[in-house]
């Protein structure tokens, strides 16, 4: 008997078996491995998708968060502001020479006279109280 290699009916050797089986192993590594590139590519597009819809809804979310906190922050920072202008121009009108008490809003020269409480008199910055007769 013959071995024909497109005889169907002739018996297999152990070396054909053999380099059947390495052919076969290396067409379905060859497609093993081309199944898995194509399964990482479409497992790497459906995750940058996944990503994409989460940090949309995260920015969404985190901006119906903050929004409120920025807006009284931007209020916060105004009012300082304000203040801010308000100190410096205190501080500009009292190095021109208007003087002011910080414990009355009378300027300086009526401090240091005498004013009269119930029937005392008291001199500013004086602890003794004198009587009136």
């Amino acid at each position: 008997m013959e071995n024909n290699p497109n005889n169907t009916n002739a018996p297999a050797t152990k070396a054909d078996l053999a380099e059947a089986v390495a052919a076969t192993k290396g067409e379905f590594k060859e497609l093993f491995n081309t199944q898995k590139e194509e399964m990482e590519r479409l497992l790497a597009e459906q995750a940058n998708v996944i990503l994409e819809a989460v940090d949309e809804r995260m920015d969404k979310k985190l901006n119906e968060k903050f929004d409120p906190v920025m807006t009284k922050l931007d209020g916060i920072m105004k009012g300082v502001e304000a203040l801010q202008q308000e100190n410096t121009v205190g501080t500009e009108q009292n190095s021109v020479g208007t003087q002011t008490n910080w414990r009355s809003t009378r300027p300086a020269s009526q401090n240091s006279k005498l004013h009269r409480h119930n029937s005392f008199y008291r001199r500013p910055g004086s602890s003794s109280i004198e009587t009136s007769e």
